[in-house]
């Protein structure tokens, strides 16, 4: 059985970030200033990053993965996007699923301790330990977020990648992403 293991990522992309503080989403990665430990709080993300960065930690999670048994997921896969068409193609990068049912710390490039939003596209390294898991049909090589450091920030949780700049409409007074409702949180009934 392989042992648990604490691995740091290259620099990635995030994709997909999401934050369940007290059964309420958020789609960028971020800790409150206080939690409630009794209520279901969830950390997610996806970190997408250049294979050929990552070779010594693609092998080193290979190398933990083979040992177990029946396993049914990998611990990372190729990326994929959708083509025009619709289709998934494949980026050339690597994709690596992250949870963590704790509080993630957040670190700058420098290491300082920080409190910011993570959005999509954000530029991170992750700090993460490996644990083989057998949870509900799920067998394989868990990963599991201990700190996320913030290289290049993308307050926003929504993708604007795809927008280029056009004439038209420009914005009297702007607002930071920070300031921003999230387009994307459910509202409270």
């Amino acid at each position: 059985m392989p042992k648990v293991e604490t691995l740091v990522t290259p620099i990635g992309k995030v994709k997909f970030p999401k934050t369940v503080i007290n059964d309420k989403e958020h789609q960028v990665i971020f800790v409150p200033e206080s939690i409630d430990d009794a209520a279901f709080n969830q950390w997610k993300f996806q970190l997408v990053f250049d294979p050929k960065e990552g070779k010594e930690l693609l092998a080193k999670l290979d190398k933990l993965a083979k040992p177990i048994k029946g396993a049914n997921f990998v611990p990372y896969k190729d990326d994929k996007d959708k083509a025009e068409d619709g289709s998934l193609v494949d980026t050339g990068l690597v994709a690596i699923n992250f949870t963590s049912g704790y509080p993630i710390g957040i670190v700058d490039a420098e290491k300082n301790p920080c409190r910011e939003k993570i959005g999509w596209g954000s530029k991170v390294k992750v700090l993460f330990s490996t644990k083989p898991v057998n949870n509900k049909g799920k067998v394989g090589l868990g990963r599991y977020v201990k700190a996320i450091q913030v290289i290049e920030l993308q307050e926003s949780g929504m993708d604007l990648s795809s927008f280029g700049k056009e004439e038209g409409y420009v914005a009297k007074a702007t607002v930071s992403a920070a300031d921003q409702p999230d387009p994307w949180e459910t509202e409270e009934e």
